[in-house]
């Protein structure tokens, strides 16, 4: 460094931070001293002999790359070990020596300076030393990008002397980086039988290897590999496990997979007649690579189907009524390259007789005879007799007939118009296949029932009462080929009406010919109680007496039986889906028996209601509740407010002995609809009562019946007491045993039902009951069997299965358990609710309304004066339609999609009127235009105001929220109409801004406008000295 130097900067620095401090007088005086030096300054300069001005220090220094990895200097660096080399030049330029001369680099150790001039250690004026050294590219130099991570090993030579500061110079290589890695996954075995078998069966196992191998230049970080059948081991590094893959580094992977019976059933992963599988590797440097291998699937053997006859009519005919005979023929042949064992074929319909087998020269067979040299022996060829494989390019065939039955007419083939048959082949080595053919059914003449009326309500009316009278229509056509003998038309709940025939008299259904029949059924109170139609096993229904007859024989009136839902069901457990169901059934000489059924619902209300109280309390002594003795007289009133019997009514109170009932006279043990029970009881008041209680006697009664679960009904007698009683209900299983979903009957539904001790006193008496299930239990009674004592909890369990009821009812299982004890005044519930998946329900599609429904959107609905709004015709079945903007009466547009400006503030209603031949409809909407207000407040002298129209011209609604240092945030919106743009806009201002300190309000006016002035002349002046001597 040059020690002679006088760094005016410096100098300037501190002159400039001084002066702001001085008073004006002073700065003017020191003004006139720094103009005075820099003066003398500049002539001293120019006295400087020429001499001396020559005189000077000077070096420079080159740094330069003499070869890379043996490819020359304009090499790149590809591989960690590449040999960079470098040469360094420093020479001397000036007119002095130059001595302590010192070179350093970075990065390399440099050798020994050769000198130009002699070895004096001294860098003579025009003399060049020579630097050299070289440098081993690293693994860190590829992996980092860099020195810098630029793309280059930088490096940087420094040339330092007693005399110069240092000079540098930097010379770069460029780094040629090579991110990659493959992916290579193969099969190592098949079962056992190597890499090149195939999949035969189920079970089979594929082992797999993954090979990753980092074949580029730089270290790869997080590698990951997945693969999308299997879960793989690994990796093993060769290397090390530091989880890198280093550059050259491989891994291994392995992993098996199982093949499943979905994978043959699909003949492979893809349906291609392959197992695929695909491994992916991923990593932070690179994109996701992956590999694929297949291993085939041997499908090995194909099954056929076909019908050989009809009836005698041929194979092509049509099945047209019960006891028609379909014979089938069923084949099944080896096409693959293994022998099949086991081989079994089954049918859904019909047990197939055979096989007949093709291959008379199985080597596989038990016929000890097959290679028997005797010309005579007639069973030298036949080795098949016994046989039970299915040797390659054999084929076995089966036969079989199927007589169609009445409920396959019935149900027009299970709804699809075809008798399907499927046939299954399996075997040790294969999953199983099947192969399927139809023979149609020939309808030939139909059967459609309609309800025509309701109780008067017409057809979509429902059944509400007994005594509802339901009238009905039924047709049937002729709309096949032959004329129809012998017809006659059946209905399951009434007398129908000797036909009306469309064409003749003549007793025949003649083709296209229809018969029209009539009838009509008086609803019975057991309709309303079973829910309507109720069918058992035998599918046998009587509706007309309420009497229901099943497979164990006739259950009267009286004895119903009551399933878990309230219900009415007969002994198998099947009850009323909620409709009057009626079939009518077509017979006829030609065809098998048709039917149509229709269904009414019922509009079906079980329901009752409890009332306690108590009456004239102790009314033989002081009409209080106060001593041992007091008589406490209950009156329980039970009455049916909904439309269905109500059987097995219990009434239960745990303190009294009830009598009654009284008001039981229509059906005797039946609560019919309307009708009232009335019980009595009294209940002695006991010192217990009294010393033990907590301030009231809590009596609770419970009313039950087969149809309802229970509810309760409490009446208080004040006495201390503190208990509390909880209860949860849960669910622990759904259909375990089949597909986990509530869809059929027979599902079975598992319940817990957990019963807790909240309070701090012993809770007796505790009763747990659940309308729909039995319940088992408790567990957890422990402490003191039959009370639960506090912080006790007992758990019962009970199963439910679903009815046919509740496939067809409501579409979910609502269940409640209600627990109760001594203690408490209420009884506790808790209810779940499980949804059903049913089968879609027969919708009776309306009369179809062609009357016009106005509809429009509005867009925007509010906004600023003048508002552009568009309005959009959304109606239906508009012939004509009429817009009013203003809601005045008058219309203003008959356009589709009007645009209406709204140009003064206010609210205003528009409404679209539509209309065609069938009526009139409209729809009004309500727009808000606002107005457009010149900002309140404003400075002083009333700036806030301009002249002319531009003062609504901007409105300005800002927020202001002020700090304790003064300082103000304030955001706003402007609106400019104008053009219709909002600016956000946010100032700040701090105190710093708008407040003086004191020295600045002391000072006069005028001065403080030159002092600036001052500051900046001097900073000028400054400036230019420095300049004019650095040129020196």
């Amino acid at each position: 460094m040059n020690k002679k130097k006088i760094n005016l900067e410096v100098i300037t620095t501190l002159l400039t931070a001084l002066i702001p401090r001085m008073d004006n007088a002073t700065k003017r005086q020191m003004l006139s001293l720094i103009s005075s030096v820099m003066v003398c300054m500049f002539l001293s300069s120019q006295c400087i002999s020429p001499a001396s001005a020559a005189e000077g220090a000077s070096y420079v220094i080159d740094k330069t790359v003499t070869n890379v990895g043996d490819n020359g200097p304009e090499g790149n660096i590809t591989k960690a070990g590449d040999l960079i080399g470098y040469q360094v030049n420093v020479k001397n330029d000036g007119n002095i020596s130059l001595t302590n001369v010192t070179v350093t680099d970075p990065l390399i150790n440099l050798t020994v300076p050769t000198e130009s001039n002699n070895n004096d250690l001294v860098l003579e004026v025009g003399e060049n030393w020579t630097y050299t050294g070289n440098y081993t590219v690293t693994q860190a130099d590829l992996n980092s990008n860099g020195t810098a991570g630029d793309g280059f090993i930088n490096n940087n030579a420094t040339v330092d002397c007693e005399e110069l500061d240092p000079q540098n110079d930097s010379v770069q290589v460029r780094i040629e980086q090579n991110a990659n890695c493959t992916i290579d996954k193969i099969v190592t075995d098949v079962s056992g039988n190597g890499p090149s078998a195939n999949v035969t069966k189920e079970g089979d196992i594929i082992g797999y290897q993954v090979n990753v191998t980092n074949d580029g230049n730089i270290d790869l970080t997080n590698v990951n590999v997945t693969d999308s059948l299997i879960n793989l081991t690994g990796p093993i590094e060769p290397n090390n496990n530091d989880t890198v893959l280093n550059v050259g580094e491989s891994w291994i992977y392995t992993g098996n997979y199982t093949v499943t019976r979905a994978d043959l059933n699909n003949n492979g992963t893809a349906g291609d007649g392959f197992i695929n599988n695909n491994a992916t590797v991923d990593c932070d440097q690179l994109d996701p690579q992956n590999d694929s291998v297949q291993v085939p699937i041997d499908t090995a053997c194909s099954i056929y189907k076909i019908v050989t006859d009809v009836s005698g009519n041929g194979p092509s005919a049509n099945v047209t009524k019960e006891g028609d005979v379909i014979t089938y023929q069923v084949k099944v042949t080896n096409d693959g390259k293994t022998d099949l064992t086991n081989v079994t074929v089954n049918d859904t319909l019909i047990g197939l007789t055979g096989p007949v087998q093709s291959n008379s020269n199985d080597t596989n067979s038990n016929d000890t005879n097959s290679n028997d040299t005797n010309s005579n022996d007639t069973n030298s060829n036949d080795t098949n007799s016994n046989n039970t494989i299915l040797g390659v390019g054999e084929n076995w065939t089966y036969t079989g007939n199927y007589t169609v039955t009445r409920a396959d007419i019935t149900s027009n083939g299970n709804g699809t118009g075809f008798i399907n048959n499927n046939a299954t082949i399996n075997c040790d080595q294969l999953g199983p296949k099947s192969a399927s053919v139809e023979v149609q059914i020939d309808t030939a003449g139909s059967i459609d029932g309609i309800v025509t009326d309701v109780a008067g309500q017409g057809s979509g009316g429902n059944v509400t009462k007994a005594g509802d009278v339901i009238s009905y229509l039924v047709n049937v056509t002729n709309d096949g080929k032959t004329d129809l003998t012998n017809v006659t038309v059946t209905d399951s709940l009434n007398s129908l009406t000797e036909p009306i025939p469309s064409m003749n008299n003549d007793t025949v259904l003649d083709v296209g010919e229809t018969w029209t029949y009539t009838g009509n059924y008086t609803v019975t109170q057991a309709d309303i109680n079973s829910n309507g139609t109720v069918e058992n096993s035998n599918g046998t229904v009587d509706n007309s007496n309420g009497t229901i007859d099943n497979s164990n024989g006739t259950i009267e009136h009286n004895n119903r039986i009551v399933n878990s839902d309230g219900i009415v069901g007969n002994s198998d457990g099947i009850a009323g889906n909620g409709f009057i169901k009626n079939t009518a059934t077509f017979n006829c000489d030609q065809l098998g028996p048709k039917s149509d059924s229709i269904e009414v619902p019922i509009e079906r209300n079980p329901n009752y209601s409890i009332f306690k109280s108590v009456i004239g309390p102790d009314e033989d002594g002081d009409c209080i509740v106060n001593s041992p003795g007091d008589e406490v007289p209950y009156r329980i009133v039970i009455k049916n407010d909904g439309n269905v019997d109500l059987t097995g009514v219990l009434v239960d109170d745990p303190m009294i002995t009830l009598t009654g009932p009284t008001g039981d006279d229509i059906d005797i043990e039946v609560l019919n609809p309307g009708e009232t029970w009335v019980y009595n009881g009294i209940y002695e008041l006991t010192p217990d009562d009294i010393n033990n209680g907590n301030g009231y006697i809590d009596n609770t009664a419970a009313v039950n019946s087969n149809e309802l679960p229970e509810k309760t009904s409490n009446v208080n007698q004040p006495i201390d007491q503190n208990a509390d009683l909880s209860i949860q209900k849960s669910v622990i299983g759904i259909d375990e045993a089949g597909d986990y979903m509530i869809n059929q009957p027979g599902d079975v539904i598992n319940y817990q039902i957990a019963v807790k001790n909240n309070g701090d006193v012993d809770l007796t008496g505790i009763s747990v009951k659940d309308p729909m299930i039995t319940l088992t239990g408790p567990t957890g009674d422990r402490i003191n069997p039959g009370v639960l004592n506090p912080g006790e909890t007992w758990v019962y369990t009970g199963d439910y299965t679903v009815t046919q009821a509740d496939i067809d009812g409501s579409g979910f299982i609502e269940n409640t358990a209600t627990v109760s004890s001594n203690e408490l005044s209420t009884s506790e519930s808790s209810s779940t609710v499980l949804p059903i998946i049913p089968i879609p329900p027969i919708i009776i599609t309306p009369e179809t309304d062609n009357s016009p429904v106005a509809d429009f959107n509005v867009n925007p609905t509010s906004g600023y004066a003048p508002l552009s709004v568009k309005f959009t015709d959304l109606s239906q079945n508009a012939a004509l339609r009429s817009w009013d903007f203003n809601n005045d009466g008058i219309a203003d547009s008959s356009e589709v999609n009007p645009v209406n400006v709204y140009t003064a503030p206010g609210t205003y209603t528009a409404k679209l009127t539509v209309s065609d031949a069938n009526g009139t409809d409209s729809k009004t909407a309500t727009i808000n235009v606002l107005q457009v207000t010149s900002p309140s407040g404003g400075s002083s002298g009333g700036s806030s105001h301009s002249s002319g129209g531009s003062s609504s011209g901007v409105i300005v609604k800002s927020s202001e929220v002020s700090n304790s240092t003064g300082k103000t945030n304030a955001t706003g919106t402007v609106i400019q109409p104008e053009n219709k743009t909002q600016v956000e806009q946010k100032t700040e201002t701090t105190a710093a801004n708008v407040e003086q300190t004191p020295e600045q309000k002391n000072t006069p006016a005028k001065e403080s406008k030159r002092t600036p002035g001052f500051e900046i002349i001097f900073g000028i002046v400054g400036l230019f000295s420095v300049f004019l001597y650095r040129r020196k």
